[in-house]
């Protein structure tokens, strides 16, 4: 359908509109990170962009979706997944580096698959939707793949190498995530000699069309100023008769400010109002500085026009960033303030996203200074009291402390910031009485015949199905139907139980008891109840941080409220439907570890 066809839809309501924002240099990733400059914008639209351009190099490194050790681009990915909504990712993916030629024969040959094998794992692991726009704007003469190209390091001899090239890579990207897109997008006109159509694969190769043009980027004879139809209009219909089906991105574009009777606000609101050009389904604002400024605020007028076409399209939203932490902690909070900086690392912060990870151990200074410099925050293993009204750093480094279910990390200096993740997620499971089964040993407390329960946090809602234990001592002669796990509410009523777990009882290790019928909770405040009973008592693991002050499991606080309790009546074989809360007493030796899956 050509361009002229007027579809009486404004492209506001039939295109995603996302935008392409310069990443930040991470240096303070835990107020200012990487992709700061993108949520300013944000901030200054009032909305919550859903497609997020960003660029990357054959030099870019990639091992995973939240790894441990995250480069810039695996932060400013992470922090995209973050949204209410994961972004949308346009990955302008250009095969040059910043020294050394990346030729199309070389990537064929193989000779990249480290890098390029890196990169489609990334783009399989990260939990929105990914586009990839790989070796754009070919038919000009400004990059190193583009036949017309006549700079150094140049990587094409001929079109059919780039062809290859783009084959090679579309593999790669398939066998790795089919719901990966590759997007063939070409300049806004040819420059330099080749046209686009030259480069083109061959529609099993490629699942969008798009096109880089921008208001002013190309000449026009009267006044170098053009309508957002006229910036389109001309590839737009090439790309037409190129494919007749595909979808057609806007991969990158922008407006200058205006020439006399002319404004980038109006140009702005011509865009979202333009009903033509009926195969756009998205596009992609450059709001960077380019040779010519593009940013849609270089001016109030067009800053309140972008403001109100991002609004008409994805509603009026406040980017506030994290939330303040709260910094009363409640008396039935889960989680203690956990850690000493200057202890030996079991943690460590990403600054930049909040997400807490598993730490190696590793306590040397020139390491701890090399974490560091990665944005990274080393949190040791230690418990301490969870009631204070204003947690304060501990030792020489930060901490963390939780708030109502919520974790947040307080640095050596600067203000506190919510953890993205909590603890509980490091262990595949929905919530953990402890943080750390690094510092659990063998439990000699527990009696027989005795339900003793478990208070846990759960962060979201979700389909509860087990309890996770760890027995240190096996269980002699256990008897039949005398042992369970349960689920109970703070009520002290039951929402789920387990067949009789005895025969798991009785060799040591991981077990995971599950609950006969699953549970579907909300986020919010549970108890497991766990009866044991045998000749011999199962020993289950508990933290071995144990005694006086700070380090007592309940933390001065008074059943029911408690983290670790126990029902007065002995001798009981069988968990009931409910218990009187009057007749459960605290008992700070206990301190199971415990975890819902």
């Amino acid at each position: 359908m050509p361009a002229s066809t007027d579809t009486g839809v404004a492209l506001s309501q039939r295109a995603t509109f996302g935008m392409f924002v310069p990443p930040s240099t991470p240096s303070s990733p835990n107020t200012n990170n990487i992709n700061r400059e993108f949520h300013a914008a944000e901030n200054l639209l009032g909305v919550e962009i859903p497609m997020a351009g960003i660029f990357c190099s054959f030099d870019t490194t990639w091992a995973g979706y939240r790894p441990a050790s995250p480069s810039g681009h695996q932060w400013e990915w992470d922090d995209f997944a973050d949204a209410t909504t994961p972004r949308t990712l346009n990955v302008c993916w250009e095969p040059k580096k910043t020294s050394g030629a990346v030729s199309m024969t070389a990537i064929t040959s193989g000779a990249f698959d480290t890098h390029i094998n890196q990169m489609v794992a990334g783009f399989a692991a990260y939990p929105g939707q990914v586009i990839v726009r790989w070796g754009h704007e070919m038919n000009g003469n400004w990059y190193p793949w583009s036949m017309g190209y006549a700079g150094t390091n140049k990587g094409i001899t001929a079109v059919a190498e780039y062809i290859a090239a783009w084959k090679y890579i579309h593999a790669k990207v398939k066998a790795a995530d089919a719901t990966v897109k590759m997007m063939f997008c070409p300049n806004g006109e040819d420059v330099g000699g080749t046209a686009m159509e030259a480069y083109y694969p061959g529609d099993s190769w490629v699942d969008l069309l798009g096109l880089d043009s921008y208001n002013n980027y190309r000449t026009n004879p009267d006044t170098g100023w053009m309508t957002p139809y006229q910036t389109y209009q001309p590839m737009y219909d090439r790309l037409d008769a190129l494919n007749a089906s595909m979808d057609i991105h806007v991969g990158e574009t922008g407006c200058i400010d205006g020439v006399a009777g002319r404004s980038k606000a109006d140009w702005i609101t011509q865009l979202f109002a333009e009903t033509r050009l009926s195969r756009i389904k998205a596009v992609i604002y450059f709001n960077a500085q380019g040779g010519k400024d593009w940013r849609f605020n270089t001016s109030s007028s067009a800053a309140t026009s972008a403001a109100t076409a991002y609004q008409s399209v994805l509603g009026k939203v406040t980017y506030a960033g994290p939330p303040a932490p709260d910094l009363t902690i409640p008396a039935d909070t889960n989680y203690a303030i956990i850690g000493y900086g200057n202890a030996k690392p079991t943690y460590r912060i990403v600054k930049s996203t909040g997400e807490i990870q598993w730490g190696d151990g590793t306590n040397d200074a020139t390491t701890r200074a090399k974490r560091a410099a990665n944005g990274l925050l080393d949190i040791g293993p230690a418990l301490k009291l969870a009631n204070a009204t204003a947690p304060a750093q501990q030792g020489n480094g930060p901490c963390i402390y939780g708030t109502n279910g919520a974790l947040y990390v307080l640095p050596s200096s600067g203000a506190a910031f919510p953890l993205k993740r909590p603890v509980a997620d490091l262990h595949s499971l929905k919530a953990l009485s402890h943080a750390d089964p690094s510092t659990c040993t063998q439990t000699t407390s527990l009696t027989g015949g005795v339900v003793w329960f478990v208070r846990l946090y759960v962060h979201e809602a979700t389909t509860l199905s087990n309890v996770k234990l760890c027995v240190t001592t096996a269980a002699v002669t256990p008897g039949t139907d005398q042992n369970w796990v349960g689920l109970y509410n703070t009520s002290f009523s039951q929402l789920a139980v387990s067949a009789d777990v005895g025969s798991s009882l009785t060799s040591t290790g991981d077990k995971t008891l599950s609950f006969t019928t699953p549970y579907s909770a909300t986020a919010g405040t549970y108890l497991v109840a766990i009866l044991l009973n045998g000749s011999t008592v199962a020993g289950l693991a508990r933290n071995g941080l144990t005694g006086a002050s700070p380090y007592v499991h309940n933390f001065g606080l008074s059943a029911p409220n408690q983290r670790f309790m126990s029902f007065t009546t002995t001798g009981q074989t069988t968990l009931t439907s409910s218990y009187n809360s009057a007749n459960v007493n605290g008992n700070t030796s206990a301190g199971i570890l415990v975890g819902l899956g």
